[in-house]
C-alpha cells in the first residue's frame, strides 16, 4: 500500500492526548460559558421588558430612551404583534398561539 509521504501514520498516543490544560480548548469553553450566561441574560431582560410593558407600565427604549409600544397578535390576523420604539433600536417579535373563536 502507498503511503504519501505528507500523510502521518495514526498513531493512538496522538489520539488519546488530553487538552485540558490546553489554553485553545479551556478558552474555548470559556467562550461558550461566557455566550450562554448572556443569552440568558438577554432572555431574561426581554421577558421582563414584555411582562413589565403588558402590565401597563411605561418601558423606555434602553438604547434611545424613547417609549416602547406594543401591538399584540390579533386572532385571524397572520401578523405577529411586537414591541417596538419609534427609532427601531429595541423590535422584539411576539409570536402567539390565539385560541379559535
Amino acid at each position: 500500500m502507498h503511503n504519501p509521504q505528507h500523510l502521518k501514520p495514526f498513531h493512538k498516543a496522538a489520539y488519546n492526548r488530553d487538552f485540558s490544560d490546553s489554553p485553545q480548548t479551556t478558552m474555548g469553553i470559556l467562550d461558550f460559558d461566557e455566550l450562554n450566561r448572556r443569552r440568558a441574560a438577554s432572555y431574561h431582560e426581554q421577558k421582563q421588558l414584555i411582562k413589565n410593558l403588558l402590565a401597563g407600565r411605561v418601558v423606555l427604549c434602553r438604547h434611545c430612551g424613547q417609549q416602547l409600544q406594543a401591538k399584540l397578535p390579533v386572532v385571524g390576523d397572520d401578523s405577529a404583534g411586537y414591541i417596538r420604539c419609534h427609532k427601531g433600536c429595541t423590535d422584539i417579535e411576539l409570536e402567539a398561539t390565539l385560541p379559535k373563536r
